[in-house]
């Protein structure tokens, strides 16, 4: 959603808007642990959602939304995943976009998902999530040493080229605004130097 008038036209997909027809742009305050996000809603007359700030999930309905979207995890990060229970961890999402396959296209559903799981107390979280041997074995020898507290996984799945450009459009909206900086002054010349004779 644009901050700003001069931000209006910064998400408009010209392909698809430039069309004759109205097009509406909706957003919803989203609120977990006393934090606000925005939930997008590009176009209402399609299924694109996107969220704008960080929440927190209930990992129980994560666990059934990556299920119900057949979003392939490797089979240790998906039992170890399903295996989570609510008051044992915390889930912060950071990214989650979702955009519905086009009707009649014989595609899968665009996807973007970053989010960190978090073990509350004493538990390790990290370990479980990679089976046995390269990372999983390199984890469990640092974990001699540390207490590993959080994975952040990433979920990603794009049919094709021009979702993948929706992508990109999506995590420009995610980076932070700079401030405009003021115009630097020219440099004044200084005064000649007084001749001393």
């Amino acid at each position: 959603m644009p901050n700003s008038v001069t931000d209006l036209f910064a998400d408009i997909d010209k392909t698809a808007w430039c069309n004759g027809e109205t097009h509406v742009t909706m957003s919803v305050t989203a609120v977990s642990d006393h934090a606000e996000a925005t939930v997008l809603l590009p176009d209402v007359n399609k299924l694109n959602i996107q969220l704008i700030g960080p929440v927190t999930l209930n990992v129980t309905k994560l666990i059934k939304f990556i299920q119900d979207e057949n979003l392939t995890l490797d089979k240790e990060a998906k039992e170890h995943l399903q295996q989570q229970k609510e008051e044992d961890v915390v889930v912060r999402c950071s990214a989650f976009y979702y955009e519905g396959a086009d009707p009649g296209a014989n595609k899968a559903s665009t996807v973007l998902m970053m989010f960190s799981i978090e073990a509350k107390g004493e538990g390790d979280i990290v370990s479980g999530f990679f089976p046995p041997g390269g990372a999983h074995d390199a984890l469990v020898k640092f974990r001699e040493v540390l207490s590993l507290k959080r994975i952040t996984l990433r979920v990603f799945r794009c049919p094709d080229q021009a979702k993948f450009e929706h992508l990109q459009t999506y995590v420009a909206l995610l980076q932070p605004k700079s401030p405009a900086l003021p115009p630097v002054a020219p440099a004044q010349a200084s005064p000649p130097e007084p001749v001393v004779k």
